[in-house]
């Protein structure tokens, strides 16, 4: 087992020294519910893994004149409490369909897209 270095940047401009400063092939993680698995497994042994869980700017949902803003590490389960426009209501509808409560409570939609996962 080798071993992993871990980066937990605090900003936007910390994520970008993690990434140019590492490995070739970072690995990312925000709610972790598919990469905590395959490191129990021992199927992941990331190089480096950076944790964006405390970069603000990852967590915000903020809506403009004709677009919407919703971070990497904004949990499913926001999304699914968040008032959105008529235009986004399948978004929430959607969201609320992704594995258990347990699950959407971490899971973020960063991560299920990065992964295409399937719930």
């Amino acid at each position: 087992m080798r071993e992993t270095i871990v980066f937990r940047p605090d900003s936007i401009q910390a994520l970008v020294k993690a990434l140019q400063a590492g490995s070739s092939k970072p690995t990312l993680i925000a709610g972790g519910t598919d990469l905590v698995i395959k490191l129990q497994k021992r199927i992941s042994e990331p190089e480096q893994l950076i944790v964006l869980g405390d970069v603000p700017e990852m967590k915000v949902i903020s809506e403009h004149a004709k677009w919407m803003w919703i971070g990497a590490s904004v949990r499913i389960s926001e999304l699914e409490k968040k008032a959105l426009p008529l235009e986004l209501l399948a978004l929430r509808d959607a969201a609320s369909e992704i594995g258990s409560v347990q699950i959407r409570n971490i899971a973020t939609i960063g991560g299920n897209i990065a992964n295409a996962s399937p719930s």
